[in-house]
C-alpha cells in the first residue's frame, strides 16, 4: 500500500513538473522581444490603447513571397471593428528585369467576402493577435524557429513560425506590411 501512494505522489509530483515547465515555457514565448524590443503581451496592450485612442477603423496590408518570384498582396478594410473589404494582388517577379509581373487580382465587398480560395484572410487585428497567440506562438520551439515582430509603434508585424528542416516556402503565419488609420 506504500508503494502505492509513492507511485502515486511521484506520478502527481511528475505531472505538476510538466506543468509548470509547459506554462513556463508559454510564459517565455509570449514575452519574447523582437527587433523593435515589444513582446507579444506588450504590443497587445499597445494594440488596444492604439485602437482606443483611434478607433477601430483601418487597413492593413499583408504580404507573401516565395523563392520561385511568386508573390501576393492582401489589402484589408476594417470599419468599426468588422472587415468590409478585401483585395488581392498576385505577381510574378520578372527575371530580366525584376518588375512585379501581374498575375491577377480580385476585389471583395461585404458581400461576397471570402469568395476567393486564396489571398490573406480576412481578419481583424484582434484576430491576428488572437491566431498569433493561440496558433503560432505555442507550437513546438525544439522543431521550429518562431517569430514575432511588430512596427516601431509596437503594433504587430509577424507573427509565426518556420520548421527547421524546412528548405522553401515554409513559413505559417502573417506578415503585415502597412497598416493605417481611416476615418
Amino acid at each position: 500500500m506504500i508503494k502505492i501512494l509513492k507511485l502515486i505522489n511521484l506520478a502527481f509530483l511528475i505531472t505538476i513538473a510538466a506543468i509548470v515547465n509547459i506554462s513556463c515555457e508559454k510564459e517565455d514565448i509570449f514575452e519574447k522581444k523582437g527587433e523593435n524590443n515589444y513582446s507579444y503581451n506588450k504590443s497587445l496592450d499597445v494594440w488596444e490603447q492604439l485602437k482606443n485612442e483611434n478607433g477601430n477603423s483601418y487597413t492593413y496590408e499583408t504580404t507573401f513571397g516565395s523563392w520561385t518570384g511568386f508573390g501576393s498582396t492582401t489589402k484589408l478594410e476594417i470599419k468599426n471593428g468588422i472587415v468590409i473589404s478585401r483585395t488581392n494582388h498576385r505577381y510574378q517577379i520578372n527575371n530580366s528585369n525584376g518588375e512585379k509581373d501581374p498575375i491577377d487580382s480580385y476585389s471583395e465587398t461585404l458581400e461576397n467576402l471570402g469568395s476567393h480560395d486564396y489571398g490573406a484572410n480576412p481578419l481583424t487585428i484582434d484576430e491576428v493577435y488572437k491566431i498569433c497567440a493561440e496558433k503560432y506562438l505555442i507550437v513546438n520551439k525544439k522543431k521550429n524557429i518562431i517569430y514575432f515582430e511588430t512596427l516601431e509603434n509596437g503594433l504587430i508585424s509577424l507573427c509565426g513560425f518556420l520548421p527547421k528542416n524546412c528548405i522553401d516556402d515554409c513559413f505559417t503565419g502573417i506578415s503585415i506590411e502597412s497598416f493605417n488609420w481611416t476615418e
